[in-house]
């Protein structure tokens, strides 16, 4: 039964697919196996640049 608006027919119900949440160790190792290598001090200086560094309350002008 699809579903129809002013006589014409919009389109059929679908169930939709759920995603896998799990990854096994296997697969993510094999995923991250051809990832470049990533520096500590360069992740911590991205970290810095995005991330806000002060407190802050949202309540105040």
């Amino acid at each position: 039964m699809g579903a129809v608006v002013g006589g014409h027919k919009l389109g059929e119900p679908d169930a939709l697919r759920r995603r896998r949440r799990f990854v096994p160790r296997a697969g993510f190792a094999a995923m991250s196996a051809d990832a470049p290598a990533l520096g500590l001090e360069a992740f911590r200086a991205d970290q810095d640049t995005v991330a806000e560094q002060e407190l802050s309350d949202p309540y105040e002008d």
